[in-house]
């Protein structure tokens, strides 16, 4: 009885260590490899060497490869390739610095579904495909081959990955930021017609005539073509100037008909930072489109004319997202026809000096089963009552990071409003009558709003809306119940309300009186003075003018360049811009001629105005780019500006001039992309490196 028990323990134990979480053994060339299984999935971690027989068992269905340690030894995929693994499903040979892989490796894995080669940088196209050849005897579905192709030549993408990936069942292919440029007639052509998901984002394609291929992929619901770097710069410089490149008018007619050269059953368009080389969004418009998600953000299209129709069954569009194009303008039947839209994000544009001008809610018109509003981050400081009065299904509006300080847009009839964010503006408090509005909503859902990082005080005037805010059945953010006191504190608004109360309750007449009677004889005294010192005031403005008689104040000229370069600075770098001014407009080769906020702004005219027309009637914009620059409302507004001239004149306007270390994660998301894409100028950190820093500081105002 003891043998038995005995043989039954051993058994047991066999049995454990060959299933389950276990470690396989494996041979005396695999020391520094650890070989892992759980379930079905088997894990080879290796370090310094590779193995060259490690012992896979034959029944796993995902096999992952792990590469702790990079070095120059190529990886040797002879354990893995040509075997009968004749059950595996996934592979995954991501980071591992490969740099071959032999021709057909995986052609006798007959259930083979997903083959993951990315993030292998110097793997090159030739290999690609290699490891696509044979792969038509396997059940493939999924292919990535993300960054692989960071290498010194680049060549175009070849007939061969679509010959050998013809007769597979194919449903999605990513080939994502390879810095591929060309790609040969037929490939398109010959993919597989399975396949429903092409991500070719992060690369330099020059969209051409091989496009029209993709009418063969009927199958395709997913094409992702964003951030093809070089495609919308080099489109819009072969734009000569002076030809009307500006003019939404002269629209190229064929733009129209561009949706035509999609795949039939097409449903989601991603073109993130991809434009058509216009300026203008151009007319679009289908009769067959079955398009329900397209993302054209980032594409720099600053008026948008359109407009975008689709007509009748081809009127499926759900989801459209426009941010971040710099957009200033939008045609009022632009999104006539979308009635269908249930997502819009215009987000991050420049709308903030159109929206009011808008009438009658006309440039929303059609949007009749619209539910979420993205307009953050416009510059925003009023909206006209009515703009949205045609949007009776919205349930979430999003206002953040504008400049509102009031509430003035009607929201009487969204009955089905679930939510509001306007977090980082400027409201103080919200009208009485949006507060009957919202508790009405309230009444048969659940209303959350987001009021944070706002200017909400802690004030007897504002008691009324803070006890609001706390009896309400309106939702507010955590972040959203507090108020800012006198001392800049913040405060939870349950203890103030509890102050003001007390503090409020004290005030009787006698302090409005005497409030009142201090402000009437204020204002006389400053009246008298002012009218005894009328004609000294005179006197003095005209004695500027005078003294400055080198300089015309700007009036809102645009027929030329009246300045050299407009500075753009934070009041806290100005003992170092001092410096700039006094080389550049006194120095002893050459003199320029200055644009200066303190000194050349009109005064009496709009800061915006006079911003604008200092960006225009200058040459260039001198940018002292620093963390208190980040921190000014007007120097980012400069900034804003001036980015939107380099853009509509096509030419470099901007010269950045970096004077702090600023935390990448810091700066904003078009600083990152100017970065990106040009050159800057660092403050020298000796005295001694200052003439090398002037020198180059005024070769770049040539250029």
């Amino acid at each position: 009885m003891y043998l038995v028990w005995t043989k039954f323990f051993l058994l047991s134990v066999v049995i454990f260590f060959r299933t389950g979480n276990s470690e396989i053994q494996h041979d005396s060339a695999c020391d520094r490899c650890q070989i892992k299984r759980e379930s079905n999935t088997v894990k080879m971690i290796c370090n310094e060497t590779e193995c060259t027989n490690p012992q896979i068992p034959m029944n796993i269905t995902d096999f992952i490869y792990v590469r702790t340690v990079k070095t120059n030894s190529d990886i040797d995929l002879s354990f893995l390739c040509y075997k009968n693994f004749s059950k595996l499903h996934n592979i995954d040979l991501s980071e591992n610095d490969l740099k071959l892989i032999p021709e057909g490796c995986f052609r006798r894995f007959s259930n083979l579904q997903t083959l993951n080669i990315s993030r292998n940088f110097h793997l090159g196209l030739q290999n690609v495909y290699n490891a696509c050849a044979g792969l038509n005897e396997t059940k493939i579905e999924v292919i990535s081959a993300n960054h692989i192709n960071n290498v010194d030549i680049l060549f175009p993408v070849s007939r061969n990955l679509s010959i050998f990936l013809a007769n597979t069942s194919l449903r999605e292919f990513h080939f994502e930021f390879n810095g591929i440029s060309v790609i040969k007639s037929g490939v398109i052509e010959a993919f597989p017609r399975s396949v429903e998901l092409i991500s070719i984002s992060g690369n330099r394609i020059h969209f051409g005539p091989v496009f029209l291929e993709l009418r063969k992929l009927v199958n395709l619901k997913t094409l992702d073509i964003s951030f093809q770097c070089t495609t919308m710069q080099h489109l819009r410089k072969k734009a000569r100037v002076g030809e009307n490149s500006h003019n939404c008018s002269m629209l190229n007619e064929t733009e129209d008909q561009i949706l035509d050269i999609l795949p039939p059953n097409l449903e989601n368009l991603i073109s993130t930072e991809t434009g058509s080389g216009s300026y203008c969004f151009p007319k679009l418009s289908s009769n067959h489109s079955k398009l329900k998600y397209v993302d054209i953000s980032g594409a720099s299209y600053f008026a948008w004319i359109g407009p975008i129709n689709f007509a009748g069954r081809s009127n499926q569009l759900e989801t459209l997202i426009l941010s971040n194009n710099k957009c200033s303008r939008i045609s009022d039947n632009f999104f006539a026809k979308l009635t269908k839209l249930k997502y819009l994000d215009i987000s991050y544009n420049v709308l903030g000096v159109f929206f009011p001008k808008v009438e009658g809610g006309k440039v929303f018109e059609g949007l009749e089963s619209l539910t979420t509003l993205n307009i953050s981050g416009n510059f925003l400081e009023k909206l006209p009552s009515d703009l949205l009065k045609y949007q009776y299904k919205l349930q979430e509006l999003v206002l953040s990071h504008n400049d509102m300080e009031l509430w003035t847009l009607q929201i009487k009839h969204m009955k089905e409003l679930r939510s509001i964010d306007c977090s980082f503006n400027r409201f103080v408090s919200l009208p009485v009558s949006i507060q009957a509005d919202l508790d009405a909503i309230a009444e048969n859902h659940d209303v959350h709003f987001f009021i944070n990082n706002n200017k909400v005080i802690c004030t007897c005037e504002n008691l009324q809306f803070i006890s609001w805010m706390i009896e309400t059945k309106v939702k507010f953010s955590t972040h959203s119940k507090t108020c800012t006191q006198s001392d800049g504190t913040l405060v939870d608004i349950l203890v103030a309300n509890q102050n003001l109360k007390i503090i409020c309750a004290k005030t009787d007449w006698t302090y409005p009186l005497v409030l009142s009677s201090f402000g009437l004889i204020l204002s006389c005294v400053v009246g008298i003075a002012f009218y005894k010192k009328r004609w000294t005031i005179a006197y003095h403005w005209y004695l500027f003018r005078l003294r400055h008689k080198g300089y015309s104040a700007i009036d809102g000229k645009n027929d030329d360049f009246e300045f050299d370069a407009f500075l753009s600075f934070a009041e806290e770098d100005r003992k170092f811009v001092d410096k700039i001014i006094e080389e550049l407009e006194n120095g002893s080769d050459e003199k320029y001629h200055l644009c200066l906020h303190h000194r050349d702004f009109t005064p009496g005219v709009p800061i915006e105005r006079n911003i604008v027309s200092a960006v225009h009637l200058s040459r260039k914009t001198i940018v002292f780019m620093s963390s208190s620059y980040l921190k000014s409302t007007w120097c980012n507004y400069e900034l804003r500006m001036s980015l939107t001239k380099e853009g509509e004149a096509n030419r470099k306007v901007i010269v950045m001039i970096i004077l702090d270390n600023i935390p990448r994660k810091h700066l904003p998301l078009e600083v990152l992309q100017y970065y990106r894409k040009n050159c800057y100028v660092e403050r020298p950190e000796k005295e001694k490196d200052m003439t090398m820093f002037f020198k180059t500081l005024k070769t770049s105002l040539k250029t």
